[in-house]
């Protein structure tokens, strides 16, 4: 549906799939919850090869509560945030290697363009199993980066 953003090239289903399938009903803790949803603390990534490469971050502790996420490898937008991650001394390039950036995406009323809020990157470090949303207050990285629709 939205192709025309991934790159096409590097998502191989059965694969990425399968390099988090054991991790997917384990929850993640995020310490401080996520901004608008501090109270909720556990989630799990729920990967379904019908939707990939999108994903579901469900709430644990309130099920009505799930959000459309996508892993950044897929966008080209990738680089720029992994670079203000590490400008911004949030991460290690060594750090940054081990974990999982995603972003959350944002479904316009009328279903026809999904955006992605590159300013605040979810980083899932699996070995953890924790979770934690950063908020980045930087001019280069757009709170709605447009995917295009196919």
């Amino acid at each position: 549906m939205y192709n025309s953003m991934i790159k096409s090239s590097s998502y191989k289903n059965k694969d990425d799939l399968a390099e988090h399938q054991f991790q997917q009903n384990q929850p993640l803790h995020f310490r401080f919850g996520l901004p608008g949803f501090e109270s909720l603390r556990e989630f799990r990534v729920i990967n379904k090869k019908e939707i990939a490469p999108f994903a579901i971050l469900q709430s644990l502790d309130e099920p009505r509560v799930s959000m459309i996420i996508i892993n950044i490898k897929y966008l080209p937008v990738q680089k720029q945030i992994r670079r203000v991650l590490m400008d911004a001394n949030r991460i290690t390039p060594e750090k940054l290697r081990k974990i999982d950036v995603y972003v959350i995406l944002k479904v316009s009323a009328d279903k026809q363009r999904l955006t992605a809020n590159a300013k605040a990157p979810l980083l899932i470090d699996w070995e953890r199993l924790a979770g934690q949303q950063l908020v980045l207050e930087r001019d280069d990285l757009p709170l709605e980066y447009h995917l295009n629709k196919v």
